[in-house]
């Protein structure tokens, strides 16, 4: 980190385009801004856009401005952010998720030094410098096509790598000592400093959200407290373990099962932990009653309350079943052929027998 400032400092003053790489989170803005501050442009403004917030439409109107009427909804001119810094900075954030119609576009502003509103017939020049920051890899985006060659060497007067949070932990406990005091500020409630529990537990803590998470925690811990010093039993539970992602219940740190995706969504997870348990369950061969079969579907549909029912080609009594993913039968409530006692998981058993019987 050291270093990215040092280059920061010695390129600031002289007028080259700057390439910011880094994760989300990592501070991609704040180095914008440093070097804008540390410019002959300082007294000029700094002005900055996401680029991924907006369509292609929307950018372009926002970033180079429009007359009247060249659009519906233009009922009056807009000036550009480019004519807006015009002498200071303009700083896009995530360039990478730009169309290649507006990156064309971008080239010739960036060539040229002008810009032509939409719906202008004119172009309008201007003086700014730009800095774009990105958290994909560009060059990867190049050779794949989906990122224009010759813009990306425009951009590249100097290439600007933020580390991640988790590779700079010595820079941790100094963040977190200006996030508390702007949190102390903003929420009104006075704190001194981190308890040594604390900033142990911050610099064990990977933080995979970079500073926004740093911050976030930070605020959340402090409205916690009550006294003038943070501990660390104010931070929630994934930091304390030092694991990103890791839940708790009642307090209690459990893990993910072996079978159980961590990821995806709930129906997925809710498929793989039943045939989890009953993988881990003992056979089914050894107690196949029908009482016990149906206490064991009747738990099963408990501890799966939104579960949507679909059919499938299995037969059952009712020659339906529910096809969540394995292969549990069991009858509806409204099954005509049988007394409604559901069939225990696996392939049809002696309860099913039983009550195909009865039907």
């Amino acid at each position: 980190m050291d270093q990215v400032c040092e280059i920061a400092t010695r390129i600031a003053r002289y007028d080259l385009s700057v390439l910011v790489l880094g994760e989300s989170g990592s501070g991609k803005e704040l180095l914008a801004r440093a070097i804008h501050y540390a410019s002959p442009r300082a007294p000029r403004a700094f002005v900055m856009e996401n680029c991924a917030a907006m369509s292609e439409t929307l950018l372009e109107s926002e970033l180079f401005g429009h007359k009247r009427g060249s659009f519906t909804g233009a009922y009056e001119d807009h000036v550009g952010l480019f004519q807006r810094a015009d002498g200071g900075t303009v700083f896009l954030d995530e360039i990478g998720d730009t169309s290649q119609g507006f990156q064309v576009k971008l080239l010739r502003v960036l060539q040229e030094g002008e810009v032509r509103p939409v719906g202008a017939t004119r172009a309008i020049p201007v003086n700014v410098r730009v800095i774009a920051a990105t958290h994909r890899n560009l060059e990867d985006d190049v050779r794949a096509g989906r990122f224009r060659q010759d813009l990306y060497y425009r951009l590249t007067g100097m290439t600007l790598s933020m580390p991640p949070l988790r590779e700079r932990s010595g820079d941790t406990p100094l963040i977190a000592d200006a996030l508390l005091q702007q949190a102390s500020r903003e929420l009104g409630k006075p704190a001194t400093r981190f308890t040594p529990g604390a900033v142990a537990a911050m610099m064990a803590y990977p933080w995979p959200g970079n500073i926004r998470e740093l911050r976030n925690e930070i605020y959340r811990a402090l409205a916690l407290t009550d006294g003038g010093e943070v501990d660390a039993h104010a931070f929630s539970s994934k930091v304390l373990q030092g694991q990103p992602g890791t839940t708790t219940l009642n307090g209690r740190h459990t893990p993910g099962h072996a079978g159980i995706p961590q990821p995806g969504t709930l129906q997925e997870r809710l498929d793989a932990s039943w045939r989890a348990s009953a993988n881990s369950a003992p056979s089914w061969s050894a107690r196949r009653s029908p009482r016990r079969s149906m206490r064991l579907a009747m738990a099963r549909d408990a501890t799966w309350p939104t579960a949507p029912m679909r059919s499938t080609t299995a037969r059952c009594c009712s020659r339906a079943a529910c096809g969540m993913g394995s292969r549990i039968w069991r009858c509806r409530s409204t099954c005509p052929r049988s007394r409604k006692m559901p069939t225990a998981p696996g392939s049809p058993t002696r309860a099913g027998r039983a009550i195909r019987s009865r039907g």
